[in-house]
């Protein structure tokens, strides 16, 4: 179902909203952006082409005119990039007064691109909804200055007048052979989108061709913190050399030549590489994700259909609380239901160890294989009541952290002043339904439960305590075995210096009294909990046979074992301290994490001699 619209507040912007028929609007908005001097169709009618494909497939689309193109009221000469940017702004703003979309994703052709990507950054940072690029065909390469490509006397007429005829600044007749243009001219009009048929007779604005020369493509793309989705044609060799620069772009291609209006096939594969990132994941069998067939086990549900969801006993990976912290365990979760098969390289890190006083520390895990954690700016109450119901819709689950100390529905309420994460799995009236396995016995059963809403809104909005975060993956070729002989190698490194504090901590352990080390017990306890759980994961990663065998050789398996068990009889002792407070354990743990130490020193030479066999 399609309609005609108007956007603006003046009305001035011709534009086509199409959506399911079905009721509820999807999730997830497309809007797209022509090049500069094309109507919304773009050319060959690619955008209305990919909006009925889109259609057919029950998704949520919007084209429109930016002001001085198409049917839409203005003229060429007064559109800058800032001017149609704000174009775009104006219509997410209006397409989404009434529904509030879970994520938004900007096609862009050509100068649309740049358009998609300064739009992008402008309304997500407003609204807190994610909102992604893709950029066809975009801008890579800093455009020559328009003053070196324009004839000398044009330029004067256009710095004079502030707008010249685009004949007048591209001159030539020959629209079919081009042999009367100058290719460095056709090249830059090309770049932007534009056709000089269509573009002589309109006016650029001086204004436009300064934004032009003071463009930066590469430093643009790369502020987005989600990265950007990049479609060029196979053929297109210098903007794939150019998107080797863009430090988070998810690549596609299309055949037939360099750019998607110059062969048919072209344009049917760019529509289909745009489809399968708006529509991921498909119905196999009648490819329409709105139809009964389409619809997957939710997330809630998977969960839900266990006998329990408790993170203390190993998984079918050999992953529990034992060897990943609450994040991670979160984050496993998600990866499982979306089908992941291998997901401990993912989460192994190089160690590292850095201690102040009787605080043991190391550095917070990164994910690898492409994925990465998109953390959502902070918001108030209503906002993230909004964000919260949006991921939901939109992705199936949400990742909470929250200052734990401050959670009521937490068991580190009053207790460990930390930051904390859990997952959202539902939101209904009256509560937030989460796993968590630091949940308090009242809301939680092992760590699926359900927290009300007025209470878990309070906490993450009180004094900023709280946040939101998805995951995204984009393409990796890094090769399994020398990723993790990497961390290896990064490994002995970082420990060069871990060790040395490592062995200060243990000082500072000896030097404190017995009365004194009571009362930090469960400070030490969650903190060298913390600092073994990478051990123990590299553990399971070396008995699961994760590490590549040539990885595996000599003395690592056993390194690891020993290190592992060095820090449980450290865990031992201050388990049992805490139990037993009335007796002094103090010299056997000084001895126990004496021993670790030496442990740890020997797990980095194994780490050493297996880095430089892959070397």
């Amino acid at each position: 179902m399609w309609k005609q619209v108007r956007f603006g507040s003046d009305q001035t912007m011709a534009g086509i909203v199409e959506w399911p028929d079905h009721a509820g609007l999807p999730a997830t908005l497309l809007v797209s952006l022509p090049g500069l001097g094309q109507a919304m169709s773009e050319k060959n009618y690619f955008f209305s082409n990919l909006r009925k494909r889109l259609a057919e497939e029950g998704q949520w689309c919007v084209q429109f005119d930016y002001r001085g193109s198409g049917d839409s009221e203005g003229e060429l000469r007064q559109a800058t990039i800032a001017s149609m940017v704000q174009d775009a702004v104006e219509v997410l703003d209006e397409a989404t007064k009434e529904h509030k979309p879970a994520k938004v994703y900007l096609a862009g052709h050509a100068l649309g691109a740049v358009i998609a990507q300064r739009a992008a950054l402008d309304w997500e940072g407003r609204t807190g909804i994610p909102c992604i690029p893709i950029l066809i065909s975009p801008p890579l390469a800093k455009l020559p200055a328009a003053r070196d490509i324009v004839p000398a006397s044009a330029y004067d007429m256009l710095e004079r007048n502030g707008w010249l005829d685009s004949k007048e600044l591209f001159p030539g007749d020959d629209y079919y052979t081009l042999s009367d243009f100058d290719p460095q001219v056709y090249a830059y009009v090309t770049t932007l989108g534009a056709h000089l048929l269509y573009l002589h007779g309109q006016c650029i604005g001086k204004e436009l061709l300064d934004e032009l020369d003071a463009l930066d493509p590469i430093a643009l793309y790369n502020e987005n913190v989600h990265g950007v989705f990049l479609l060029c044609g196979e053929q297109d060799e210098p903007s794939w050399q150019q998107a080797r620069k863009i430090e988070r772009a998810t690549l596609a291609a299309f055949r037939h030549g360099t750019h998607f209006y110059r062969h048919p096939a072209a344009m049917d594969e760019a529509i289909q590489a745009i489809r399968d990132i708006v529509i991921p994941n498909g119905c196999s069998k009648c490819g329409k994700c709105c139809c009964a067939a389409a619809r997957r086990q939710t997330l809630a549900e998977r969960l839900r259909a266990q006998d329990k969801v408790d993170w203390r006993f190993p998984d079918e990976f050999g992953l529990s609380e034992r060897n990943m912290d609450c994040l991670q365990l979160s984050i496993l979760e998600v990866l499982k239901w979306k089908g992941e098969s291998n997901p401990i390289p993912i989460f192994l890190n190089a160690f590292d160890c850095k201690s102040e006083g009787l605080l043991l520390r190391r550095s917070l895990p990164v994910l690898h294989r492409g994925w990465k954690l998109i953390e959502y700016p902070r918001l108030d109450r209503e906002r993230m009541q909004h964000l919260l119901r949006s991921l939901l819709d939109g992705e199936g689950y949400a990742l909470v952290h929250y200052k734990a100390f401050h959670a009521p529905f937490s068991s580190y309420y009053h207790k460990h002043d930390v930051v904390h994460w859990a997952l959202v799995i539902d939101y209904d009236e009256d509560y937030v339904h989460m796993v968590d396995d630091a949940g308090s016995e009242a809301s939680f059963q092992g760590c699926l439960g359900k927290v009300p809403n007025a209470l878990f809104f309070d906490t993450l909005a009180a004094a900023g305590n709280g946040g939101m975060a998805i995951l995204q993956q984009s393409t990796s070729s890094v090769e399994e075995g020398g990723h993790i002989a990497g961390l290896l190698r990064k490994s002995v490194s970082q420990m060069e210096a871990g060790l040395a504090s490592l062995s200060a901590f243990v000082d500072r352990v000896a030097e404190t009294p017995a009365a004194a080390l009571a009362e930090k017990l469960p400070m030490l306890e969650f903190d060298i909990h913390y600092y073994r759980r990478l051990r123990e994961l590299w553990k399971t990663a070396a008995e699961r046979r994760v590490i590549p065998d040539e990885l595996l050789q000599d003395d690592l398996p056993e390194a690891l074992h020993q290190v592992c068990e060095a820090w449980s009889f450290v865990m031992g002792v201050l388990m049992k301290w805490k139990r037993l407070p009335q007796r002094d354990f103090r010299d056997k743990l000084i001895s126990l994490l004496r021993e670790a130490v030496r442990a740890e020193g020997r797990l980095q030479q194994a780490f050493a001699r297996a880095g430089e066999g892959r070397a």
